[in-house]
């Protein structure tokens, strides 16, 4: 596989990837993945995002803020408010000599997140099992806590109880989100997000017959990290294909290439998303690049 896309087997396309856009950037005790150039000011800024980010490990302040936030983000995506009493019994890790080769292993996954600059879940897929075992522990010790008092044993059918509750109470309070206060809803809106403008816009198209061609403008001000221009692997039998507006002269080439499918124009940060006449597409595109223009 390696050999088919880049010419060699020891070098991994990802390894490519990195030298052409600089993402994901270094660990802190690398060196930056440095990049000169780039054809789309997207692609640009995310690589300075994640630079600035590496370059937080000069800062012991910053270095500090980092470490706080993925903590805060490991603790909410696996632990959460109803596992955390189970930490409080730390100690039975360290006594059962069948969990030592266990901890050992967990802290070679601490030390690789904590020298890098974001933590995200699914790069600790490959120690969800691990994370899982301490958990259990945690909370089988908790659960013998002041045994012959029944402490312990109250205390985590009461966590269950209230997990319970919780789920309920939050999908209760979605369902009923219309009349309850505006403010409720931050309470449970990432459990339930709100669909992204280009699913929307996709929605829209397919209620159209036939194939679309979606030519992409960005305004200055739209954010890099919202990215529109994606499409399945199969193009050309993909009812919807989004492009990026660059050139009218390649712009107009692509139409006329697809010549299938029916044109539109859109412009996430105006809320635009019209269909045009492929005759008018550069004309309208230099509109665009001019109300875009500082």
């Amino acid at each position: 596989y390696n050999y088919r896309i880049t010419g060699s087997p020891a070098q991994p396309p990802y390894s490519l990837y990195r030298e052409a856009y600089g993402t994901p950037q270094s660990y802190w005790w690398q060196p930056p993945v440095v990049v000169t150039k780039f054809d789309h000011p997207e692609l640009a800024r995310n690589y300075q995002n994640q630079l600035q980010f590496w370059e937080r490990r000069y800062s012991a302040a910053a270095l500090w803020d980092s470490t706080w936030r993925r903590a805060r983000d490991f603790w909410r995506f696996f632990i959460g408010p109803f596992l955390t009493p189970a930490l409080l019994f730390p100690g039975v890790l360290f006594r059962h000599r069948r969990l030592r080769p266990w901890l050992l292993v967990s802290g070679i996954f601490v030390l690789d997140h904590a020298t890098y600059h974001a933590w995200y879940p699914h790069q600790s897929a490959s120690e969800t099992v691990l994370i899982v075992l301490l958990l259990v522990e945690c909370w089988r010790a908790l659960r013998a806590w002041q045994r012959r008092r029944g402490f312990g044993l109250a205390l985590s059918r009461q966590l269950i109880a209230a997990f319970a509750a919780a789920i309920v109470l939050v999908s209760a309070g979605h369902a009923l989100e219309p009349l309850l206060p505006p403010q409720t809803g931050r309470i449970w809106a990432s459990l339930f997000p709100e669909p992204h403008p280009r699913d929307l816009a996709i929605q829209r198209l397919e209620r159209y017959p036939g194939k679309h061609l979606v030519f992409v403008h960005y305004g200055p001000e739209h954010p890099w990290y919202d990215e529109w221009v994606f499409n399945g692997a199969d193009i050309p039998r993909s009812r919807v294909v989004f492009a990026r507006m660059c050139t009218p002269e390649s712009d107009a080439a692509l139409a006329q290439a697809m010549g299938d499918r029916d044109v539109w124009i859109a412009d996430p940060g105006r809320n635009l998303l019209e269909r045009i006449e492929p005759a008018q597409l550069p004309l309208i595109a230099t509109r665009l690049r001019s109300q875009s223009a500082p």
